[in-house]
């Protein structure tokens, strides 16, 4: 576990979740509130951005570390999207690149909205 990762994504407002992917950690922050953009999720009216972290070692191979920052909503055509970043490694996380990285993938959510 990282745990300096994990403080990083608590103070940035993250809350942890117990994942269901196989992932070590699920983290997710609701961001309507902040971005204010014209389309929310389909479904629930809402925005979420989810930062999973994962770890795994192979015999004889050094541990490997990955996070992924993603938004999973459905479109306003009802399509749903998987929209994310990965294979960044916990060192790379700051609170700069976290909003960067959302901004990005905010940006991207609007375009497959137009």
């Amino acid at each position: 576990m990282n745990k300096e990762l994990f403080e990083l994504l608590e103070e940035n407002g993250f809350k942890q979740y117990e994942s269901t992917k196989g992932s070590s950690a699920l983290f997710q922050k609701r961001i309507d509130g902040e971005y204010h953009l014209p389309t929310l999720c389909s479904t629930n009216d809402k925005l979420f951005v989810d930062v999973n972290y994962y770890s795994f070692s192979m015999p004889d191979r050094p541990l490997h570390e990955g996070v992924e920052i993603s938004i999973r909503h459905g479109a306003k055509d009802d399509k749903w999207f998987d929209l994310k970043m990965y294979s960044i490694t916990p060192d790379e996380i700051t609170t700069e690149f976290l909003k960067q990285t959302i901004d990005r993938l905010m940006a991207a959510w609007e375009a497959v909205n137009a």
